[in-house]
């Protein structure tokens, strides 16, 4: 299966119903640092980023009151 491709800021949702942000690619090592919506923040190798299964979505809606 293909992955979407990994661009930083892009938005997706895991098979599980998470949503992410990509906040940092490293093509050279193979990495992809995302932030989840609820602030945590992980870095995946790219085999397990493909475990994800995830799809492309829009920016969630910024629930913070400026």
């Amino acid at each position: 299966m293909n992955s979407p491709k990994i661009r930083i800021g892009g938005w997706f949702k895991t098979v599980n119903g998470d949503n992410l942000e990509v906040v940092a690619f490293d093509a050279d090592e193979g990495t992809v640092e995302v932030q989840f919506y609820d602030g945590t923040v992980e870095e995946y190798d790219l085999e397990d980023w493909g475990a994800l299964e995830v799809k492309p979505i829009a920016p969630p809606l910024s629930t913070k009151e400026g």
